[in-house]
């Protein structure tokens, strides 16, 4: 499972696969720090975590609901093809920047 981004689309889907029992999931290309105006829509952070990277940030709280899911992280534009296979691609990104697969 590939997400792409874990903004306001991102970290809801990401959320509901890893509470739905999925068991790895790749988190691709989210740069960006988490900021006050993010808080309202964005549901896998709070105010603790301003000015931290969303990959990192999405990957913490993930775990936190379940352990047990292996989670990747990519803090990078996508410019690599992957060495697993990968069943299914969500694409979260907010703009065609970050959507060339």
């Amino acid at each position: 499972m590939l997400v792409v981004g874990a903004g306001s689309l991102g970290s809801v889907v990401l959320e509901n696969l890893v509470r739905l029992g999925f068991k790895n999931i790749i988190i691709y290309y989210d740069y960006k720090e988490i900021d006050l105006s993010d808080l309202n829509r964005q549901v896998l952070y709070n105010s603790k975590d301003i000015g931290k990277r969303k990959v990192f940030v999405s990957k913490e709280n993930l775990l936190k609901i379940n352990l047990s899911c292996n989670i990747e992280i990519f803090n990078e534009k996508i410019t690599k093809s992957f060495d697993q296979e990968i069943d299914l691609i969500f694409d979260c990104a907010d703009n065609l920047e970050k959507q060339k697969l």
